[in-house]
């Protein structure tokens, strides 16, 4: 008996073991083992995933879909440049070549935007799903597909882009998925055009949803009425607008502010939501002939975004009758969105300008769905959400949309409104919005490049432009929202139809200009625009690097292409410039111990740049981040959260008041100024760190590029790349240039980029992170660009040929 019960016992743990083996076990919510013995299969296992590709000089592959053979030369980084007869099957190519390279990159994104992680990665994935679901991004990508086939020209452009993709996913078998498939034991769905719209949509998420409405109403309600107008409503008179020579078209449309539209009862308490990275956004200039060295147009872009493996990026080069573009896209977004072409270059920073505002609900039957506007009953559309969880139990809720916009959050706080959202990535496409970088890369001139892009209304950008005649322009391009002044600052009441924008301004008054005296156009995501501009504009804009670019672009001439690297890779910082002499003269360095004294000297002898050795750049930070701290102190609340003023301002208030309240530390009795409150913030940062200690900013503050599911073997971490989100090389821990590109527009157009990635998407290829480190070295790829087929083939490593099925 005891013999059968050991065989019984022995057996039943031969197959736990198993099957654990086969499928993985959870260690916690967060971390997850996949099953050994199915990734060391040797049939279909990881080995297959070894990247070998880069060897195969010669390939071809039979696919239904192209009408023409299309050749794709492999230069030594694994950038494709596709030669194809005709348009449509370059970007059938397209898609197909980033289906090859980034499927599972793809596949994460859709999922991700649509709230659906949670189906193959279980527990760990549920709270982003279900922030994903309340800002309803798959309800925006939705409407916004039934508009696509509304344009059946420009739809086919989708449609190839689409089969391209397909095309690669039905070539694949459990052998050949790709690595992360493998891992998390699932497999790639069908590529649809709601695949695309929800990559779309998750990018008009990265860089539109930003919105200070609660938490300022939160700071007003606290502060009053005098204080709040005094820290949060006043201009930046430094500041230099993006434009400044605006040829926009005159536009007389008005909006005039409905009375009783602020929500001024009650703080909003329970409601959070992730701020933007300090400093995070992106750089864009051209340079015309009288500031250009060799009298061409220069164009650079480096866009600032989190920062990951895969890369956000795909470079490529399209070749056909009529095209020869060359540039970057986002994977599973047809055409180049930042590149160039034998006439123009083109790039974009993002806007900043507010895109969502939040509405309180006056609710008749919270649970009926039915509430009250204008004195009128209405029923919220209803629709049912779930959330499938692996291994887990599935989550079930209905998503309520109002004619505000869907409700994002709900209170369970009765003293605190329930809120919906009016967003711009929420309203259906009156143009082809997804066949602006198919046309733009296709363009001549600037007539072309401003109807192509015409089509783009979400997230607005700041489209920058230069040609090789010479010409440069920049566009604030996307619907801007038709506002009051300082419509969206607070939150509003959502009781009358009137509270709602519905118009937007004309594209042609959006603020634009061409050719400018000043001989070069810039934006850094400052404010666009300047006192004179007739329509409200506000938003979330970053205060320094502007400034600096404008300074090096105001001050320069003769400047050529090396100018414009050295540029992207300034470091210096207009903030520490301004704020540090100040700070410092209050200190009274006679009475400061030895480790005060080593640090105070490391600052005064400071450049205030963000170099990876510097010791006093990390002092700095420091010593910002307590002093604000200390000052605003007024703004901490155990039951809300507040916005605070920016940091000019702060430097602002100094200069009009050192003894200004805010200055006096309220857990004091003392009554503290500007002096008393730097010289405790100086002691309190010298008591925390060591001037003597090993270290520098890079060891302090380096930068990361992490696998998207935080995978640490997968990601680059720990790299010396210096910068700073103040300052034009605005690196920020996972944030940073995605993408530098310097383009010199002359007889010949000649190119140079980087990217902190590399092509492929698979962790075993040498092309997954090769390009990182001359990345964070500041070193640049000289782009291979030419539609000489013998040239192409000289500089490629390999040639795959894509043929017809039928033929």
């Amino acid at each position: 008996m005891k013999r059968v019960f050991k065989i019984v016992f022995v057996s039943i743990l031969l197959f736990g073991f198993s099957y654990y083996l086969h499928h993985g076990f959870r260690v916690n919510e967060k971390l997850r083992i996949p099953g050994l013995t199915r990734l060391l299969n040797p049939g279909d296992g990881l080995w297959k995933n070894i990247d070998i590709s880069f060897q195969k000089e010669n390939q071809q592959i039979q696919l239904e879909g192209p009408t023409g053979t299309i050749k794709v030369y492999y230069d030594d980084r694994l950038v494709p440049h596709i030669i194809a007869e005709n348009d449509q099957d370059a970007i059938f190519a397209q898609g197909y070549l980033l289906a090859q390279h980034r499927l599972w990159q793809m596949d994460f994104m859709a999922r991700l935007a649509s709230g659906r992680l949670s189906e193959v990665l279980g527990k760990a994935t549920i709270n982003r799903d279900l922030m994903m679901r309340k800002y309803g991004l798959e309800y925006g990508a939705k409407k916004a597909v039934e508009k696509w086939r509304a344009f059946p020209e420009a739809y086919e452009s989708i449609s190839a882009f689409k089969n391209g993709i397909n095309a690669y996913i039905h070539s694949l078998d459990d052998s050949n998925l790709p690595l992360e498939f493998k891992l998390a034991n699932y497999k790639p769905e069908p590529w649809t055009d709601l695949s695309s719209a929800l990559v779309s949509k998750y990018l008009a998420f990265t860089l539109s949803r930003y919105g200070s409405d609660i938490y300022d109403t939160n700071a007003k309600l606290l502060l009053g009425d005098e204080a709040f107008e005094r820290l949060y409503m006043q201009s930046d008179s430094n500041q230099v607008p993006v434009i400044r020579e605006d040829v926009s078209a005159p536009f007389a449309g008005k909006r005039i502010k409905p009375e009783g539209i602020d929500f001024l009862d009650n703080p909003v308490q329970g409601y959070t939501y992730k701020e933007p990275v300090p400093g995070a956004g992106s750089n864009n200039w051209a340079i015309g002939p009288s500031k250009s060295q060799s009298g061409n147009a220069i164009l650079a872009n480096d866009p600032h975004l989190q920062l990951s493996l895969p890369s956000v990026w795909y470079e490529l080069h399209i070749v056909t009758p009529t095209t020869n573009a060359y540039g970057v896209t986002v994977p599973g977004i047809p055409g180049i969105i930042i590149g160039f072409n034998d006439d123009i270059a083109y790039g974009s920073t993002n806007v900043g300008h507010d895109m969502l505002d939040y509405y309180t609900i006056d609710w008749v039957d919270k649970e009926q769905g039915t509430y009250r506007v204008d004195g009128e009953v209405l029923t919220a559309e209803r629709i049912p959400q779930t959330v499938e969880v692996r291994k887990g139990q599935d989550i079930h809720w209905d998503m309520m949309v109002t004619i505000f916009g869907p409700i994002i959050w709900q209170s369970e706080n009765e003293q605190s409104s329930d809120l919906a959202m009016q967003w711009m990535a929420h309203r259906s496409p009156e143009k082809p919005e997804y066949h602006s970088f198919v046309k733009a890369m296709k363009c001549k001139d600037y007539d072309c490049y401003k109807n192509a892009t015409a089509n783009f209304f979400s997230p607005a950008q700041n489209f920058v432009y230069a040609d090789r005649q010479g010409n440069i322009g920049l566009r604030i391009n996307g619907d801007l929202p038709l506002k009051y002044e300082n419509e969206g600052i607070l939150l509003k009441k959502g009781n009358s139809k009137k509270n709602m924008w519905t118009e937007v301004i004309p594209r042609e008054s959006n603020p634009q200009t061409f050719n400018p005296s000043i001989g070069f156009v810039s934006s850094a995501n400052q404010i666009s625009v300047g006192s004179d501009y007739p329509h409200p504009f506000h938003g979330r804009f970053e205060d320094y690097r502007g400034r600096r670019i404008n300074e090096l672009l105001d001050e320069g001439s003769q400047l050529g292409v090396e100018d414009m690297k050295q540029y992207q890779l300034d470091d210096l910082s207009i903030k520490a410039r301004e704020f540090l002499p100040l700070f410092l003269n209050e200190l009274d360095n006679t009475s400061l111990s030895g480790n005060e004294k080593e640090i105070y000297q490391l600052l005064s002898d400071w450049d205030y740049r963000y170099h990876p050795d510097s010791k006093a750049a990390y002092f700095f930070d420091e010593i910002c981040d307590v002093f604000e701290e200390k000052v605003w102190d007024e703004m901490i609340h155990p039951d809300y959260k507040m916005s605070q003023p920016d940091f000019w301002r702060l430097y602002q208030l100094i200069q009009e008041n050192p003894n200004d309240e805010f200055f006096d530390h309220k857990e004091t009795e003392a009554k503290e100024d500007f002096r008393q409150m730097a010289q405790s913030t100086f002691t309190e940062v010298s008591e925390n760190i060591s001037a003597k200690d090993d270290f520098t900013y890079a060891s302090k503050k380096p930068s990361h590029v992490m696998h998207l599911l935080n995978i640490p073997g997968f990601s680059k971490m720990g790299l010396s790349a210096g910068g700073s989100g103040d300052v034009l090389k605005a690196n920020r821990g996972a944030f940073g240039p995605s993408w530098r590109m310097v383009v010199e527009l002359g007889d010949k157009t000649t190119a140079w980029g980087v990217y902190p990635g590399g092509q492929s998407g698979n962790p075993l290829s040498p092309f997954y992170d090769n390009m990182v480190d001359d990345w964070a070295d500041g070193k640049y790829n000289e782009l291979i660009f030419t539609r000489d087929e013998e040239v192409l083939k000289s500089k490629s490593n390999m040639m795959h040929q894509i043929i017809p099925s039928n033929e």
